[in-house]
């Protein structure tokens, strides 16, 4: 069941992850566009980049919904 039917709300993705599970590589950010990854001993600093190829197409139907 979708969250929107769930909820009954209009709700949106703000996120996109880039791989699943244990293989995750980061986020896409749906409003700026951008992939993000967490790097450093903690996870402390952010590194941003161009969103990888294999999540474009997924990132912008979510972006659309």
């Amino acid at each position: 069941m979708q969250i929107r039917e769930k909820l009954n709300l209009n709700a949106a993705a703000m996120q996109f992850p880039i791989g699943v599970e244990d293989k995750i590589e980061g986020i896409v950010d749906l409003v700026e566009m951008k992939a993000a990854k967490f790097v450093g001993e903690f996870g402390e600093k952010v590194e941003y980049y161009d969103i990888p190829d294999k999540v474009m197409k997924e990132c912008k139907e979510k972006r659309q919904e």
